[in-house]
């Protein structure tokens, strides 16, 4: 059972509680501008160089999910479709390397993880 200075506590904390909502301020339909009252047209859309960097990062992450799961001709052709739209995606030619490595065809791996290197020296 609770105190009586613990529940005269709470009972302050609730009425301060509820005084303080019925101040505060709300619009209501009266104050919404009708919907013919326009402020402006505006539109919004990504440039050239923004879409194709989208759809690059689709291709990597869908070669990427492809490798995951195993399937290695999958994630080649997404990977290639990649470093086809941008010659110098760093991820792009990474992922070609470890494709490549699973595949065992070093030589190719090595290709791909120097180009890579050439790239973005600072990753490493």
């Amino acid at each position: 059972m609770m105190q009586p200075r613990s529940l005269c506590l709470l009972l302050c904390a609730a009425i301060v509680l509820l005084v303080g909502c019925s101040k505060m301020p709300f619009k209501t339909s009266r104050e919404i501008p009708a919907s013919g009252d326009r402020v402006g047209d505006y539109s919004v859309s990504d440039s050239e160089a923004t879409r194709k960097r989208l759809a690059v990062q689709d291709r990597l992450s869908l070669a990427s999910q492809r490798l995951r799961s195993g399937d290695l001709v999958a994630a080649e052709r997404e990977a290639r479709a990649a470093l086809k739209a941008d010659p110098d995606s760093v991820d792009g030619h990474t992922l070609m390397a470890v494709i490549n490595g699973e595949r065992g065809e070093l030589a190719e791996s090595g290709v791909h993880y120097k180009r890579a290197a050439e790239l973005a020296p600072e990753q490493g």
